[in-house]
């Protein structure tokens, strides 16, 4: 991939999902787009910077190549990526804060790949995780990913609106054609499609709940709002599925009307800390990673209140095998304001705040 086709295509990818009217509009989208003509060679601090930077990233096989062709190589072995950087400027940035602005300067067309990025990104982690434990403090400081943002009730729309109001549209082109869903697959076989394994997941998770007709249902956080509907048409049960992106609600409607499910489901725009009523059984897939550590007790107290005497409560979450921040790339572009549970630590004290309360009477 050359650096003119790459912002080629930065660009037509922008235009189609119509990333540049909301750049426009929403700090958090605005990429930094500029002029990248260069015509002056590097200085001689700057061709040290990239060999400090290498030696700080634990000196990964990535040669640069500048913004004027001259090539700096790794040192002690031979390269099996190359960076492009097509200014003085994008050098700056990725010194600077590279957690953030590898994926801005990518983006822009200001940095280019030659080589498997995901097997370059994989190589630069191993090397960073080994190099990390010799960094003076000062380092660790500048490079160290950002608290995530707040997930009270007004910021968890924000974040919300931010990540899923870009348009079903755009996640029509990646998202299995059965349910539109945002979450693990289950493969019970390998030789599964998307869609098979979506729709096993749904059946595991009504499995899960044992759901019989006429029984009552509350989902927390629905996305496109196709559990609620496995869940109505397969097994009969009345669900009140709760969702703050527009967008989202606006297609699980339609989509229930078609089908004929709206009798049945009622989705709701508004937060699930704003949930009302009891239920046989409370679910929620894929949302825990937007509530936030401060919002666990806030979560449990919720489930407790919500399910009948004999109700069942099953939450499903992504998650990590270490406790660690969010890149901050992701966390400001992609997916504001989550914290991923830890498999061992964070777990046991998300199963004390949440399980052991939503499960207290099965």
């Amino acid at each position: 991939m050359n650096q003119n086709s790459a912002q080629d295509n930065s660009e037509k990818s922008a235009q189609g999902t119509g990333l540049n009217d909301q750049a426009n509009q929403s700090p958090i989208l605005k990429l930094p787009l500029q002029d990248t003509h260069v015509a002056r060679e590097p200085r001689t601090h700057e061709r040290w910077l990239v060999a400090k930077l290498m030696r700080m990233a634990g000196s990964p096989p990535i040669r640069f190549q500048l913004w004027n062709n001259d090539v700096i190589e790794p040192s002690g072995q031979p390269a099996r990526f190359t960076v492009h950087l097509a200014d003085p400027k994008a050098l700056y940035a990725l010194v600077t804060n590279p957690n953030l602005a590898f994926g801005d300067l990518y983006s822009a067309g200001r940095l280019d790949i030659e080589g498997d990025l995901p097997e370059l990104m994989d190589a630069l982690y191993r090397a960073i995780h080994q190099a990390r434990q010799k960094w003076p403090r000062w380092l660790d400081a500048l490079w160290r990913n950002h608290t995530p943002r707040s997930t009270g009730l007004s910021e968890a729309r924000e974040n919300i609106h931010h990540h899923y109001d870009l348009g079903n549209d755009f996640y029509r082109l990646w998202l299995d054609q059965a349910e539109m869903q945002y979450t693990c697959a289950y493969y019970e076989r390998p030789e599964l499609s998307l869609e098979q394994a979506q729709l096993a997941k749904l059946e595991h998770v009504c499995r899960k709940l044992r759901l019989k007709p006429g029984m009552t249902v509350v989902e927390a956080g629905c996305g496109w709002g196709g559990l609620a509907r496995y869940m109505a048409r397969n097994y009969g049960v009345h669900v009140h599925a709760y969702n703050i992106s527009r967008e989202q609600v606006t297609y699980a409607r339609e989509q229930a009307r078609k089908q004929g499910l709206d009798s049945l489901i009622d989705y709701i725009e508004d937060d699930y800390r704003n949930i009302e009523g009891q239920y046989d059984a409370f679910v929620s897939i894929g949302m825990l990673e937007h509530v936030g550590k401060e919002n666990y007790l806030v979560l449990s107290e919720l489930i407790k209140r919500s399910l009948k005497p004999n109700g069942m409560a099953l939450i499903h979450s992504i998650g990590r095998n270490r406790p660690m921040l969010m890149n901050a790339w992701i966390e400001k572009r992609i997916f504001p304001g989550p914290t991923l549970p830890v498999s061992a630590r964070s777990w046991l004290y998300v199963s004390t705040a949440i399980f052991l309360c939503s499960m207290w009477r099965t």
